[in-house]
């Protein structure tokens, strides 16, 4: 619990070498948010956030790298094409987000997703 926050990315989290055995041992489908902020803590975020579906793919069309190398115009106009596409296909997800550690030059967080009774309904591993 004491170590909730991201930091500078130099120090160590004690956190990162416990979220294998947390995923797997601890954190189950079924819990309430009271139980996970029991286990836990207060998250570093909880709230609401824009997601696309997990399985959802993004079409070839808005591939942002192609237009590495291209005109302003050109980069802007895939970029509203991409905003454009992300806002219809987003939707609302319950968030509780717990800083745990650190990648190469990312920091990792556990991400717990609620449904709309505040029941956990999945839980993963991230890079931000």
């Amino acid at each position: 619990m004491e170590n909730s926050e991201v930091g500078n990315g130099l120090s160590q989290n004690t956190r990162a070498g416990k979220i294998d055995d947390l995923i797997e041992n601890h954190l189950e489908k079924g819990m309430t948010k009271s139980d996970i902020i029991e286990l836990l803590g207060n998250p570093y975020k909880d709230g609401i956030e824009l997601r696309l579906p997990a399985n959802i793919k993004v079409p070839d069309s808005l591939d942002i790298i192609s237009t590495v190398g291209k005109s302003k115009e050109i980069r802007e106009e895939m970029l509203d094409h991409w905003n454009n596409w992300y806002a219809e296909n987003s939707q609302p997800d319950t968030l509780m987000l717990y800083a745990a550690g650190w990648s190469l030059i990312d920091p990792n967080f556990l991400v717990v997703k609620l449904d709309d009774k505040e029941i956990v309904n999945d839980f993963w591993l991230e890079q931000h």
